[in-house]
Order: structure tokens, then sequence, then C-alpha cells
């Protein structure tokens, strides 16, 4: 995993994840919704490169134009609640998903 991403953050963010709002553009696994946003569970990155930075990062800020799908993801996929643990925690969860060994 990446520096400061441990085991606990991942089972955090595997449990965080189905409670919000990132599961109704993404589907409850994050394998995706066709036509609405991208799967998060495969290795195919479309507007970051997959790093962990990148994920935190997108989740704080959003994907205003995205390169395929037609549904601009506002930040915190507009939950504004989400605290900066808890985006950290989803990120790990979805780096460990789409970097399976």
């Amino acid at each position: 995993p990446p520096a400061g991403v441990t085991a606990e953050m991942v089972q955090a963010g595997q449990t965080l994840y189905p409670t919000t709002v990132c599961a109704a553009c993404h589907g409850p696994q994050a394998g995706g919704v066709p036509g609405m946003a991208p799967s998060l569970a495969d290795a195919t990155w479309i507007n970051i490169d997959g790093s962990y930075e990148s994920i935190v990062k997108t989740i704080n800020e959003g994907v205003a134009k995205p390169k395929e799908h037609p549904t601009p993801m506002p930040p915190k996929g507009g939950n504004a609640g989400l605290t900066d643990q808890q985006v950290k925690e989803l990120a790990a969860y979805l780096f460990a998903l789409s970097h399976k060994a």
C-alpha cells in the first residue's frame, strides 16, 4: 500500500463506501454505472493516474469535466460532510480495489 495507508484505513473505507453518495453513481461494489460514472474497481483510470494521492485529490475536488462519462462529479461527491479522514479512508479502499495483486 502507499505510504501512510493502513489495512485499517482500507477496511474503514470499505465500510464507508456503500453508505456514501459514491455508491449512487459508481455502483454498490464500485463497478460503475453505465452512462453515469466509471468503475473504480479496476486498474483503468480515466481522469487521473490512479495513485493514492490523485484519488484523494479527486474525491476532494471532484471531476468537473469527465473525459468519458457524462455526469460531472462534484467535490466530495456532493457530500460536503465527509471529513478529511473519511476521504483518506475512501481513497485507501478505492486504491486497494484498483491495485489488486
